[in-house]
């Protein structure tokens, strides 16, 4: 067996941490090698990141001025240390990752703030530019791309003590809609409204189906 990269992606609230998890656990049943990456890592530009999601859900930092390039540096910065010290050692191992977030979303959530503080740029000028940039990284074999209903999605949200606003809609809907852009090959969508078990035994389904 060779190893598989598996990327969880989805806008936020579509319940990418709990699925991994899940799906974790049952590919190990199964007999699989299993590595779970988190969205940042335990670097020193990971844990800098996750203090500043902590404070701002869409990694908008406090201080004033165009800093979109900069918080682009340090999610890139972050998945490059990934790949280097996780993801090549782990498929070289024949190990499954399950990972969440991976490059499509490094397109989808920060194009949106690169083009509010620079009006000049366009959505396709950034996409190219940016993926010349990803280039050199392990792109995911499989893609999972969570759905759900715009009105479920809120609703998770606002369990977890989000306020949702006609921004944060705008945004998200900027967000799928770069997705949908950048989407490679081999994205299977699903749909995380339903039941959670069914769910979790789906994708194991999709994830051995693509192991060689």
């Amino acid at each position: 067996m060779s190893g598989l990269l598996v990327a969880f992606e989805g806008l936020d609230a579509c319940g990418k941490s709990s699925l991994i998890e899940a799906v974790s656990q049952e590919l190990q049943k199964r007999g699989r090698e299993i590595l779970k990456l988190a969205e940042f890592s335990d670097s020193e530009v990971g844990v800098a990141l996750q203090t500043l999601l902590e404070q701002d859900s869409f990694l908008v930092p406090k201080e004033k001025g165009p800093l979109s390039m900069y918080g682009f540096s340090l999610v890139f910065s972050d998945l490059v240390y990934f790949n280097e010290k996780f993801i090549i050692p782990a498929l070289s191992s024949n190990k499954i990752i399950l990972k969440d977030r991976h490059v499509a979303s490094v397109f989808s959530c920060e194009i949106p703030k690169i083009l509010s503080d620079y009006e000049s740029k366009s959505i396709s000028e950034l996409i190219d530019w940016m993926g010349e940039l990803l280039k050199p990284l392990k792109k995911p074999d499989l893609t999972i791309m969570l759905k759900l209903p715009a009105e479920v999605q809120e609703a998770r949200l606002c369990e977890r003590g989000e306020t949702v606003t006609d921004d944060m809609r705008s945004i998200y809907k900027q967000r799928d809609l770069i997705y949908e852009r950048v989407s490679d090959h081999n994205v299977v969508e699903v749909d995380n409204s339903g039941d959670f078990e069914e769910t979790v035994k789906n994708i194991c389904k999709i994830i051995e189906s693509n192991v060689v």
